[in-house]
């Protein structure tokens, strides 16, 4: 009997155990949740200060530059003859209708057309910067006739227009209409005569009108030429030396054409 009971004793306590562990197996283990950490602020980057761009300054031109009437005085009317063929040479030189200068010859014009405008009137440019390859073409188109061009192979001709510091113009009223004056514009057939300064058997008006161009462009620093009263040339002409085809060649290419631009560089 004694066995039995401590059997029964070993097996209830091995009984107990089984219990225990599988009981323990069910159980949930508490474990603390870990805490999360704040995200780690990201340092701040002082922005970069916000610079001013630099005041862009218009390029400053100096009196040898050669520009646009038009940039200079918008006011100043432009017809240049030599862009059609309505003249004794009868062929087109130019591309457009805009006269070049020198600046500081194209200051002088801008003077004079705000002194004729006081006066209701103003002035309107037939010719301007006249390169040497069309100073040719029309020396040969005239014959080589030096009363009606200058020959430009002269080493003693000051060659005005070719240093870009000449114009070729006349008075006009404010409704753009041209003043009576001593002959049409390069009449050289039937106006040799009358064309120059010193021909005086004119009516009234006209020698007024005469007077009146002259006047004004030499209190501006323009000087007549004697044989030609629509002439006038800065009179520091000498202070400006002749250009050529590899001066401004950018102006060159839109002022003249496509004949003469071969003529004057058959290379290229």
């Amino acid at each position: 009997m004694k066995d039995v009971a401590e059997l029964n004793r070993i097996g209830f306590t091995l009984a107990a155990g089984w219990l225990l562990i599988v009981l323990g197996c069910g159980e949930t283990v508490y474990q603390p949740a870990k805490q999360s950490r704040p995200p780690t602020p990201i340092p701040t980057v002082a922005a970069a200060p916000t610079r001013t761009p630099p005041e862009m300054k218009p390029k400053v031109k100096k009196d040898s530059d050669l520009v646009s009437l038009a940039e200079v005085d918008p006011t100043i009317q432009v017809d240049l003859r030599l862009v059609g063929s309505n003249h004794p040479f009868g062929r087109a030189f130019y591309r457009d209708n805009i006269a070049y200068l020198r600046f500081g010859t194209a200051k002088k014009l801008k003077r004079a057309q705000e002194d004729l405008r006081k006066q209701g009137l103003g002035l309107k440019i037939w010719d301007a910067y006249r390169p040497f390859a069309v100073q040719v073409a029309m020396f040969e188109a005239a014959g080589g006739n030096g009363n009606w061009v200058s020959d430009p192979y002269r080493t003693s001709g000051k060659k005005t227009h070719v240093r870009a510091v000449a114009v070729d113009c006349t008075l006009v009223d404010t409704e753009g209409n041209e003043l009576p004056m001593p002959t049409a514009y390069l009449d050289f057939a039937g106006g040799a005569k009358k064309m120059k300064h010193a021909y005086n058997d004119l009516p009234a008006d006209v020698l007024a009108n005469r007077q009146k161009l002259k006047e004004t462009m030499i209190a501006c620093g323009m000087e007549p030429y004697q044989g030609e009263w629509w002439h006038y040339q800065d009179e520091a002409w000498a202070n400006y030396p002749i250009l050529t085809m590899d001066d401004f060649p950018e102006i060159h290419r839109a002022l003249l054409v496509e004949e003469l631009l071969k003529q004057a560089h058959p290379n290229h």
